[in-house]
């Protein structure tokens, strides 16, 4: 019953030109919001388009900070302009004419620049920016240029990027399920979709909860067995109390503890050196066993969920509740 449902949802989805690994409901847009929208919302975009681009959601977001406030400027500098200040005399041209009314073609601009310089320190040998999250700072520097009293600037900024980019994805990820979780009894797609909007709201992979609740309860609001309950099978003992009291009987603070846990994991990861942890999904299985901590034998269950858990999305992310 699910694969026909699957199949028919994609042939609805191919002949809309929609086929991805999720449909457009359920992830973040990455059309641009509009020079007067908020700067959340232009920190969620930039930080979607990096996502798009394996680059780390921050780096845009900071640079623009600095740049210009985070503001497609019709001026600045001699002949700069746009978000990133970008030199019309240089740039204005080729790949990129027309970019101070195209904000597409100025973030493909700096992803263009930061993918560039990146790889240009891995061929040299020097590590491609891997002293964790202080490399962002250096990174935006290599591909800016900018003059010698602004290089520290862009670091600084690393905090208020992130706070950002969580507040204008927290505003525009809230379909189809706005403040409330889907009945318990609600099909495994239903649940699938609303698990995957809530990642993604929050800056995760939709896979990621999905590929989790699958294996530890089915996709199921497992009630407690003496020592753990919901949908990952949280240790009541450790986290029912404090932020997450009541969590057996409450699917979104179960929701809350996945993605904080998931961000702790991310953000050790980082700090260790490797600024790309996240974008490579033959490694979203890992990330989830240091989330969920089951016995070393079992780590591998979460990656083999991945296609599954992307077939669920398909079906639920394209039929509204």
């Amino acid at each position: 019953m699910l694969l026909q449902l699957v199949a028919s949802v994609g042939l609805v989805l191919v002949a809309a030109g929609a086929v991805s690994a999720q449909s457009p409901p359920c992830s973040f847009p990455l059309a641009y919001p509009g020079d007067s929208a908020p700067r959340e919302a232009i920190a969620a975009w930039m930080a979607a388009r990096a996502s798009a681009g394996r680059l780390p959601q921050e780096l845009p977001v900071m640079a623009a900070l600095v740049e210009s406030g985070l503001s497609n400027m019709p001026h600045g500098d001699a002949d700069s302009v746009g978000f990133f200040q970008m030199r019309v005399g240089t740039w204005n041209q080729g790949a990129y004419a027309g970019y101070l009314a195209q904000p597409e073609l100025q973030m493909k601009w700096f992803l263009d620049q930061a993918i560039a310089v990146r790889n240009a320190e891995i061929a040299h040998g020097r590590g491609g920016f891997d002293e964790g999250l202080d490399g962002f700072g250096r990174w935006i520097d290599s591909a800016l240029r900018p003059s010698k009293p602004d290089r520290k600037s862009y670091q600084r900024e690393f905090l208020e990027a992130q706070r950002l980019i969580a507040a204008g994805l927290a505003q525009a990820g809230s379909w189809p399920f706005a403040d409330t979780a889907p009945d318990d009894q609600a099909p495994r797609y239903t649940i699938a979709a609303w698990l995957a909007t809530r990642a993604i709201a929050a800056g995760l992979p939709g896979e990621l909860p999905v590929m989790a609740a699958l294996v530890e309860s089915g996709l199921r609001n497992l009630p407690s067995d003496g020592s753990s309950a919901g949908y990952f099978r949280i240790p009541e003992a450790i986290w029912n109390s404090g932020a997450y009291a009541g969590f057996p009987s409450a699917p979104e603070l179960q929701t809350k503890w996945f993605i904080d846990q998931a961000f702790v994991v991310k953000t050790q990861r980082i700090a260790e050196g490797n600024l790309f942890f996240g974008s490579d999904p033959s490694k979203w299985g890992d990330w989830i066993a240091d989330v969920e901590r089951p016995a070393e034998a079992d780590r591998g269950r979460y990656q083999l969920r991945l296609e599954e858990a992307r077939q669920l999305m398909v079906v639920g992310c394209a039929v509204e509740p």
